[in-house]
Order: C-alpha cells, then sequence, then structure tokens
C-alpha cells in the first residue's frame, strides 16, 4: 500500500473508533432470513477417495451432498458431465453443501490445498462450487465449463422499506481463466432476475475480485423495490475450466433503512426518589438512580395542565427503571410489562394520587423533537412502540401528529368507556403499530404522546419507540441508507477504502464512479449528521474532516492503470 493511502485509512480508523465512543447508538437491523447450511444431512464420499492429506478423511460418511435446504433449489442442468462416471469428479458436479475440513482434506496435493483452509469464517457445512476438484476426473475442461446456479426459496420482505434490504455472506473466492461468480435477485417469483453483483477473474475487467478474497464477508444492496413482498436469490458460477473455487456460507438478508428514529429511554439520567418509599419490597428511598422528568434530548413534557401536588415521581409523565415502579405498588399489573426494559416512560395517576393534591385530574404530554421525513414515501411512516395499558375510570391516552408545524390530528385514542369505539381493555404487553398516514410533502413531525383525565385511574407506560417508513432516496453519504449519515457510514467506506469493481452504494460509492476514494469521503462529509452549513461540527465530525483533508493533501488516487 502507498504509505500515503495508509494514513489516510489510519486517520480513518480513528474517525470510526471515536465516533464510536460518542456515539449512542445506530439504527435497528431486522434479519428476514438466514441459512448456514449446518441442517443438512451429509452422505458419504463417491469418488474423492485420496488425497486426504493430514485430515485422513478418505471415506468420510458424512462427506456432502448435493441436496440444498428445504426450500432452495440447486440447479445442475447445465452441469455436461452429470452421468459420466469416467468425467466429472461426482461431488463436484454443481453446488455442493460439504462439511469444511472434508473439502480442504481432499483438496490436499503435496501439502497444499489451493488456499481453502483459509476461509476461517465459514463452519461445519458449507456451500462450494470447485471446478478445480471437479476436472480432476477426465479433464472436462477440456470439453467445456463448469456452470452451476443455486436459488433461494423465497425470502418474505415483509417490513423492508424499499431500497433497505442488504443480502451478507461470508465468502470464499479465488480467481482464473474466465471464471466468475455473480448474485442476481428475482422480486416477481423467479420470471425475471437482476443482478445485483458480479465477481471476475480478469484483472482488467471492472468486475475483477483479486485473490486476496479466501476469507471475506460481502454486504450486497439488493435493491428491493416498492411493494416487493418476496425475493428470490440466485448465486452462480460461470465459465470456469481447469480454474480455482467459490465456496460460501452464514447466508443473510437484512435490512434498516426503514428506521426512522428509535428511542428507549435509555440514555436519560436517572435519580434518586423524592416521596416514593413506601410499599415496595425492595425500598426504593436510597437507590441513587431510581426516576427522572427529564426526557431524551429533544424531547418535551408538558405539564401545564397539571395541578399543583400529587406524588413528585410520577406528576407527569416519568421515565424510570420498570422493577422499581413495580416495587412502589406491588400486585396491581404493572409486573406484566415485561417488554419494557431497563427505562421506560411511565403516565400513572394511581400512584400520583397517594399524596394530597390540588383539584383536577392528571393530563400530560410526551412530545418527540421533529423528525425528519426526507426521503420517506408519502403513507408509509408507521409508529410501532411496546405499551403497558390498564383502563379505569375516566382515563383516556392519545396519540397526535403533526407535519411541518401544522395543527395535531389524532392517531390514537383508547379509553376506559366500554361504550366507546374508543374502548380499550386491558392491555398490560403489548406491541402496538399505528399507521401515520404521513402526506405527500411533509418534511417532517412531531408526534405527542398524551394521558388525559386520570385520577386514581390506572396507567399507561410506553418503549421501545420506532418510527419506520419506506425510503424513496437516501442522503448522499449514507451508506446502510438509515437516514443517518454517521459513524456506521464511515466504517463501511473505510473497509471498502480504494476498492473498484462491484462496489455500490453500501460499501461506500456514492458517486458511481466504481471507486471508493476520496471523492466518497468528500461527500459523506459534507452530509455528516444532516449538518447545516455553517454548522460547528461535533469533535467526532472533527476527526473525519481532519481525514478528508489529509486525502486532500495526498491528491485523488486512482489504481495504477486507472
Amino acid at each position: 500500500m502507498n504509505p500515503r493511502n495508509k494514513g489516510t485509512v489510519l486517520v480513518m480508523v480513528a474517525a470510526v473508533v471515536w465516533m464510536g465512543a460518542a456515539s449512542c447508538g445506530s439504527a435497528a437491523v431486522t434479519t428476514l432470513f438466514s441459512e448456514d447450511f449446518n441442517g443438512l444431512v451429509l452422505g458419504p464420499n463417491m469418488w474423492e477417495p485420496n488425497g486426504a492429506g493430514p485430515y485422513g478423511w478418505a471415506n468420510n460418511p458424512a462427506a456432502f451432498t448435493h441436496t440444498p435446504p428445504t426450500g432452495w433449489t440447486n440447479d445442475r442442468g447445465t452441469v455436461f458431465t452429470l452421468g459420466d462416471p469416467n468425467v466429472g469428479v461426482p461431488e463436484w458436479e454443481g453446488w455442493s453443501f460439504a462439511n469444511k475440513y472434508w473439502w480442504v482434506g481432499v483438496a490436499t496435493d503435496g501439502g497444499g490445498d489451493g488456499r481453502r483452509d483459509e476461509f476461517t469464517k465459514g463452519l461445519g457445512t458449507v456451500a462450494i462450487v470447485d471446478a478445480d476438484e471437479w476436472d480432476d476426473l477426465g479433464d472436462p475442461a477440456y470439453v467445456g465449463t463448469l456452470k452451476a446456479e443455486m436459488l433461494t426459496h423465497p425470502v418474505s420482505m415483509t417490513g423492508a422499506a424499499a431500497s433497505s434490504a442488504v443480502l451478507q455472506f461470508d465468502s470464499c473466492w479465488r480467481p482464473y481463466a474466465f471464471q466468475r461468480a455473480t448474485v442476481d435477485v428475482s422480486y416477481d417469483g423467479g420470471s425475471s432476475f437482476q443482478e445485483i453483483m458480479r465477481w471476475e477473474s480478469d484483472e482488467f475487467s471492472p468486475n475483477f475480485k483479486d485473490d486476496n478474497s479466501t476469507n471475506d464477508t460481502i454486504q450486497v444492496r439488493m435493491n428491493n423495490p416498492v411493494g416487493a413482498t418476496e425475493a428470490i436469490l440466485r448465486f452462480g458460477f460461470h465459465d470456469a475450466g481447469n480454474d480455482w473455487f467459490w465456496a460460501i456460507d452464514n447466508v443473510q438478508v437484512s435490512h434498516s433503512g426503514g428506521t426512522v428514529m428509535s428511542e428507549d429511554f435509555e440514555g436519560v439520567p436517572l435519580g434518586p426518589p423524592e416521596w416514593e418509599p413506601s410499599g415496595a419490597t425492595v425500598e426504593p428511598v436510597n437507590i441513587p438512580n431510581a426516576f427522572t422528568h427529564t426526557p431524551p434530548d429533544g424531547w418535551t413534557v408538558d405539564n401545564s395542565q397539571m395541578p399543583g401536588g400529587g406524588v413528585p415521581e410520577y406528576s407527569g409523565w416519568s421515565f424510570a427503571p420498570p422493577d422499581l415502579w413495580v416495587t412502589a405498588a406491588e400486585g396491581q399489573g404493572r409486573e406484566l410489562f415485561t417488554k419494557g426494559q431497563v427505562v421506560i416512560a411511565i403516565a400513572d395517576s394511581d400512584e400520583w394520587d397517594d399524596a394530597p393534591h390540588d383539584p383536577g385530574t392528571m393530563n400530560t404530554f410526551m412530545s418527540t423533537p421533529e423528525i425528519s421525513l426526507a426521503g420517506i414515501a408519502a403513507g408509509t411512516a408507521t409508529l410501532k412502540f411496546d405499551s403497558g395499558f390498564q383502563t379505569w375510570g375516566n382515563q383516556t391516552v392519545t396519540i397526535s401528529v403533526s407535519y411541518d408545524g401544522a395543527a395535531p390530528v389524532e392517531v390514537l385514542r383508547w379509553n376506559a368507556d366500554t361504550g366507546s369505539p374508543y374502548y380499550k381493555a386491558d392491555a398490560p404487553n403489548e406491541s402496538v403499530t399505528v399507521n401515520l398516514a404521513n402526506p405527500a410533502g411533509a418534511g417532517g413531525m412531531v408526534l405527542t404522546f398524551g394521558y388525559i383525565n386520570g385520577n386514581n385511574d390506572w396507567y399507561w407506560a410506553v418503549d421501545n419507540i420506532v418510527i419506520e417508513g419506506d425510503r424513496t432516496s437516501f442522503a448522499p453519504g449514507d451508506a446502510d441508507g438509515d437516514g443517518s449519515v454517521d459513524k456506521d457510514d464511515v466504517a463501511a467506506l473505510a473497509a471498502h477504502w480504494l476498492m473498484s469493481g462491484g462496489v455500490g452504494w453500501a460499501e461506500g460509492d456514492f458517486n458511481d464512479d466504481d471507486l471508493v476514494d476520496d471523492l466518497d469521503l468528500a461527500i459523506l462529509a459534507a452530509n455528516w449528521q444532516g449538518a447545516a452549513p455553517g454548522a460547528v461540527p461535533e469533535p467526532s465530525a472533527l476527526v473525519l474532516i481532519a481525514a478528508l483533508a489529509l486525502a486532500g493533501y495526498f491528491g485523488r488516487r486512482r489504481p495504477c492503470g486507472g
């Protein structure tokens, strides 16, 4: 590596480390599908008895199979040696699923294994297509080439916002001659496929995948369109003679791009209790981290309609560990809210009324900061949260949303009136989803959680608030599509620094020139966490800017010959 390039990467790594220490979290990632092939039933070897080397597994009763996972398709129809006992090693006619160590062992020839043993990320059974081993019987490469395709079962895309799905897998690849690998995806049941990854062995190709790729973790953006409900992935190996191999393991499809905002209240500063010492199995009176009325940064609590007095811990929305809330009044159902963890938001008129207060009822409102809807398709924003609710008396809870400062619109109302269309029975441990119906053109929104007319009634507790929506576009520099240009995007860019051929948005190629370099770093820095022109950068951003300056000092580089 050029020493100047090394310096750039070191500063970028420093930026990632600094930002990791300063960050308070990142968008949640949801796994839609995973497969590690370890559930397959393997059978004995067929032709491969020799060259087992130090492993000594010439006759392994659980060596390999051509049978893929349930619902998958192992398409070997184009393997021209099938059925010919004298041409083509049968274990390697197309995609095979084999004990990794047996594969390494039988490929040993004179003490070498072609670097197959470097695939340490592959564990147990791995999926393999190996043209080098296939050609060991009858020299089929003199007649034709090996082509094989493997298809997944349909993968549900439920919950994945448009363009948010990512394929990840561990890979062991060595290039040679004309051998190439592809990954395609179909969103119409397999009628048509679009290519999302291509590796070639030609070092002059823009899709060249080099010979330092025997133990990689690969991420590929799947470009899932709006409305896609299922995806089928196809792994292809093409035009291979007596070349090398491709092995994969730990295949996973996930998404995070639909997360607009999340809050679990775990970052609020807790303090000691003020009044609530009694009725607790574990007395909270001397616990220093019992509760707070201070909401998360940017959030507000409006208690202007609250009467004076009452138990101070519960005078309006409070934030407290659920176990301490439970011990303040045991045996009343609060312990059933197990979805609430670490710190939860609580409006509890039952506890508030345990101390004298002025005439009136409990009315408290908790509002989010303004949440950006940039790039979110109209009508797709949803609110998800965990809720602990007990109903009684005149207690009512509401959620309203205001778009771009307009009058709030109510999107949820629960009350205790059994004759009301808004009646809500006790639901002490529920996950709730609310369609927010964001209108076209809305740039931002504020959500308000209201607890109204409570007076020695019951309570409402919430936790794990998440806003999701289908993204129609991504902010420049947002490699993972989570709506924020942050340390995770720096990490993606740093991991693919100066790579070319097969790199895309998810790898940090933001200007679509098939190269991850200082031009892409400049795009990321210019959009760091949505900073406005003239804004004072945070310390983590200053480190990033230092990396950018260093890259500028070294000049814009291209690979040799580019």
